[in-house]
């Protein structure tokens, strides 16, 4: 990589800069960028740019970009935990940059102020075959105003030998050949400054040769895991998801027998209000009165309708004979309680009497079905443990 090359990328990739202002509006007088570089690749950056606002003036706008364009690859680096000294901010991201405004809308500021702007920054190394780079513009070129003196610090956390060929500073306008900037290396740290004033659009840029595995390259796996970590989770996911739900099928929803369905007629073993029950897994009124038309197909009730001229038509219920002994308790509780004063009984003579011995009847139902092992008890457990965690993974999916 050439020298020229690395200077465009230095001022493309590293360039953070202030939205513009006009130039009158203030003057930075020091711009200070102090740089911990970590070993396991991250750096904490802490910038002090002391403003003189020369007319009232909320505060200011910084942005960094993270994410650049380099010989048609797509470079993302992560700047993370920004936080601003004494001072209310927020923090968007737009247009390829991290945005930080500093200021409140409704106070205004005059004079010396003083910005400590804190951040963290990761993937911001280039890893070349046997070196590894580190780049970092330390002012941005985009400020609208002078920038009376700029200095930088920059710390390793490990031993270093580097020679004078190892790093350079540059200051001025960009591309320009001339560097108007100190830098010399201190016992495993960089100082430098400029050596002239800044004008509206000159920056100053630092450009570090490390030794090749001074910082800890990604492995095979972690590369992987960032082209394609989001897609893998979700794999595994659902992968895992759709063997427990065949889990739970194959364990469970195979070794009970199911009762055969039929389209027209309960199944021979069951009664009406049985098979009532098992549709809703409720005793409801309906599940007991549909007795009445089943007994009257065994015979053991007739069912006249009485047709009057000035009324609703009414039902007459006859007993024929009693119900057998075996039957369950259900049903004599309802057939005793309908012929509890004769054979023959009207339906309209029930309306406000008979909703004891269906409410009875109703438990009763509940109860005899319960004694058939139609219900097992780890299916209710397994069927309720599939509806929430089903529910829980919508709700996850789609937040």
């Amino acid at each position: 990589m050439s020298t020229k090359t690395i200077l465009i990328f230095l001022f493309l990739i590293f360039g953070s800069f202030c939205i513009p202002l006009s130039a009158e509006d203030f003057t930075i007088r020091h711009f200070q960028t102090n740089i911990d570089v970590k070993s396991s690749g991250v750096m904490e950056v802490t910038e002090t740019i002391d403003v003189f606002f020369h007319e009232s003036r909320r505060g200011i706008f910084r942005n960094i970009p993270y994410k650049v364009k380099l010989d048609g690859k797509v470079y993302e680096i992560k700047i993370y935990d920004m936080t601003v000294d004494n001072y209310h901010y927020d923090v968007d991201r737009r247009d390829n940059n991290v945005v930080i405004k500093i200021g409140r809308k409704d106070i205004f500021l005059t004079g010396d102020q003083k910005y400590v702007i804190r951040y963290k920054v990761k993937k911001a190394f280039l890893f070349q075959e046997n070196h590894t780079e580190f780049q970092w513009n330390l002012t941005g070129t985009d400020w609208p105003s002078t920038i009376e003196s700029a200095g930088f610090g920059v710390f390793f956390d490990k031993n270093l030998n580097l020679t004078k060929e190892d790093y350079f500073v540059n200051a001025g306008a960009q591309g320009s050949a001339e560097t108007f900037a100190t830098a010399q290396f201190l016992q495993n740290k960089i100082v430098g400054e400029s050596t002239k004033t800044l004008a509206p659009g000159e920056g100053m840029t630092l450009y570090i040769k490390l030794p090749k595995d001074y910082i800890v390259r990604p492995g095979e796996w972690e590369v992987w895991m960032e082209k394609y970590g989001w897609l893998t989770i979700a794999g595994i996911l659902f992968t895992g998801l759709l063997g427990f739900f065949y889990r739970l099928w194959y364990k469970y929803g195979k070794e009970y027998p199911i009762i055969r369905a039929v389209q027209y007629i309960p199944p021979k073993e069951l009664t009406p209000s049985e098979a009532g029950v098992i549709i809703d897994e409720r005793a409801d009124n309906v599940d007991v009165l549909s007795l009445l038309p089943y007994w009257a197909h065994n015979g053991y009730i007739l069912i006249k309708m009485i047709e009057k001229k000035w009324a609703k038509d009414d039902h007459q219920l006859i007993k024929i004979k009693n119900l057998p002994d075996d039957v369950p308790a259900y049903e004599k509780i309802m057939f005793n309680g309908l012929f509890s004063s004769g054979n023959e009984i009207m339906v309209s003579e029930l309306e406000n009497t008979f909703y004891e011995t269906m409410t009875s009847a109703k438990t009763s139902l509940k109860q005899s079905l319960n004694t058939k092992d139609i219900y097992y008890p780890i299916s209710a457990k397994y069927q309720l443990l599939t509806g929430v965690f089903s529910l829980c993974w919508s709700v996850r999916v789609f937040w």
